[in-house]
């Protein structure tokens, strides 16, 4: 519940802002991604937020992988080997900072 004083997580700037986040989502998953969490809804009426959300996606020319998206929006891929890994880090054209799970 965002409006808890318990929450750690802010609002979004603007309405603007936040629809272009839940539209990111939502396209991200017209482009084949899995919602692992979240919603991709507004949580409340009230104020700019929008719900954390994990998408799992199958290909690195999906929406969500290859945009900055500026909300709570996890995008995470899987990969075969290091190697494949490697391809997948340096055909970003951002300078994203990731991390490897094994």
């Amino acid at each position: 519940d965002p409006m808890d004083n318990d929450c750690r997580l802010g609002p979004l700037v603007s309405a603007a802002q936040r629809d272009k986040v839940l539209n990111f989502i939502q396209k991200g998953i017209a482009d084949g991604a899995e919602l692992l969490y979240g919603s991709g809804k507004k949580p409340t009426e009230k104020g700019f937020f929008v719900e954390p959300t994990v998408l799992r996606v199958n290909s690195d020319r999906n929406t969500v992988w290859n945009e900055e998206i500026f909300g709570p929006v996890l995008s995470v891929m899987s990969f075969k080997s290091e190697e494949d890994a490697i391809r997948i880090a340096n055909k970003s054209k951002y300078g994203f900072a990731a991390a490897g799970f094994t």
